[in-house]
Protein backbone atom coordinates (compact mmCIF):
# COMPACT_ATOMS: atom_id res chain seq x y z
CA UNK A 1 0.00 0.00 0.00
CA UNK A 2 1.16 3.61 -0.55
CA UNK A 3 -0.01 6.62 1.45
CA UNK A 4 -0.82 9.46 -0.01
CA UNK A 5 -2.35 12.86 1.25
CA UNK A 6 -5.65 13.98 -0.63
CA UNK A 7 -6.98 17.14 -0.56
CA UNK A 8 -10.99 16.53 -0.56
CA UNK A 9 -13.64 19.05 -0.60
CA UNK A 10 -16.03 17.83 1.71
CA UNK A 11 -18.56 20.08 1.93
CA UNK A 12 -19.56 23.21 0.14
CA UNK A 13 -16.94 25.59 1.32
CA UNK A 14 -15.35 22.81 3.61
CA UNK A 15 -11.48 21.60 2.03
CA UNK A 16 -10.09 18.87 3.89
CA UNK A 17 -6.67 16.68 3.81
CA UNK A 18 -6.41 13.35 5.06
CA UNK A 19 -4.22 10.53 4.33
CA UNK A 20 -5.19 7.73 2.32
CA UNK A 21 -3.71 4.25 1.57
CA UNK A 22 -3.77 3.26 -1.86
CA UNK A 23 -2.97 -0.33 -3.02
CA UNK A 24 0.02 -0.26 -5.40
CA UNK A 25 -0.99 -2.20 -8.41
CA UNK A 26 1.06 -3.85 -10.58
CA UNK A 27 1.21 -1.98 -14.43
CA UNK A 28 -0.26 -3.42 -17.39
CA UNK A 29 2.12 -3.37 -20.25
CA UNK A 30 0.24 0.20 -21.95
CA UNK A 31 0.08 2.32 -18.36
CA UNK A 32 2.48 4.54 -16.65
CA UNK A 33 2.94 5.28 -13.29
CA UNK A 34 3.30 8.86 -12.14
CA UNK A 35 4.40 10.80 -8.81
CA UNK A 36 2.65 14.14 -9.32
CA UNK A 37 4.39 17.17 -8.53
CA UNK A 38 1.93 20.41 -8.65
CA UNK A 39 -2.15 19.82 -8.68
CA UNK A 40 -3.90 22.59 -10.44
CA UNK A 41 -7.29 23.46 -9.09
CA UNK A 42 -9.29 24.96 -11.96
CA UNK A 43 -12.56 27.01 -12.25
CA UNK A 44 -14.89 23.88 -11.77
CA UNK A 45 -13.12 22.98 -9.17
CA UNK A 46 -14.17 25.90 -7.43
CA UNK A 47 -17.54 26.17 -8.52
CA UNK A 48 -18.00 22.54 -7.31
CA UNK A 49 -16.31 23.69 -3.73
CA UNK A 50 -18.82 26.75 -3.63
CA UNK A 51 -22.08 24.92 -4.74
CA UNK A 52 -22.38 26.68 -7.90
CA UNK A 53 -21.13 23.44 -10.48
CA UNK A 54 -24.65 22.09 -12.22
CA UNK A 55 -23.96 18.14 -11.78
CA UNK A 56 -20.99 17.93 -9.12
CA UNK A 57 -21.32 17.82 -5.47
CA UNK A 58 -19.31 17.60 -2.39
CA UNK A 59 -17.59 15.34 -1.96
CA UNK A 60 -14.95 15.70 -4.53
CA UNK A 61 -11.16 14.82 -4.63
CA UNK A 62 -10.65 18.21 -7.08
CA UNK A 63 -7.13 18.54 -9.12
CA UNK A 64 -7.38 17.10 -12.23
CA UNK A 65 -4.45 19.20 -13.99
CA UNK A 66 -1.40 17.19 -12.90
CA UNK A 67 2.44 18.42 -13.52
CA UNK A 68 4.01 14.66 -12.96
CA UNK A 69 6.98 13.02 -13.19
CA UNK A 70 7.01 9.05 -14.66
CA UNK A 71 8.41 6.31 -11.70
CA UNK A 72 7.54 3.46 -13.92
CA UNK A 73 6.05 2.85 -17.53
CA UNK A 74 4.51 -1.02 -18.79
CA UNK A 75 6.38 -2.97 -20.94
CA UNK A 76 4.47 -1.66 -23.88
CA UNK A 77 5.53 2.17 -23.36
CA UNK A 78 7.91 3.37 -25.95
CA UNK A 79 7.16 7.18 -26.11
CA UNK A 80 7.95 8.23 -22.53
CA UNK A 81 10.77 6.78 -19.68
CA UNK A 82 11.01 7.34 -15.83
CA UNK A 83 12.20 10.22 -15.01
CA UNK A 84 10.31 12.13 -17.83
CA UNK A 85 8.26 14.92 -17.04
CA UNK A 86 4.66 14.97 -17.78
CA UNK A 87 1.42 16.74 -17.25
CA UNK A 88 -2.04 15.25 -17.59
CA UNK A 89 -5.94 16.89 -17.79
CA UNK A 90 -8.61 14.64 -18.21
CA UNK A 91 -11.07 16.09 -20.97
CA UNK A 92 -14.61 15.73 -21.58
CA UNK A 93 -13.45 13.42 -24.92
CA UNK A 94 -11.26 11.48 -22.91
CA UNK A 95 -13.81 10.49 -20.13
CA UNK A 96 -16.49 9.67 -22.79
CA UNK A 97 -14.80 7.78 -24.74
CA UNK A 98 -12.99 9.52 -27.36
CA UNK A 99 -9.38 9.52 -26.37
CA UNK A 100 -8.45 10.20 -30.15
CA UNK A 101 -9.92 13.80 -29.74
CA UNK A 102 -7.81 14.48 -27.14
CA UNK A 103 -4.32 16.59 -27.89
CA UNK A 104 -1.30 14.18 -27.33
CA UNK A 105 1.70 15.96 -27.22
CA UNK A 106 4.78 13.90 -26.32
Amino acid sequence: MDKITQVLFSDIGKVTTQYVEVPHQQLKPHEVRIAPVFYGICGSDLHVLKGGHPFAKPPVVPGHEIAARVTEVGSDVKNVQPGDHVVQSRSHHGLHGMPSLQSRTF
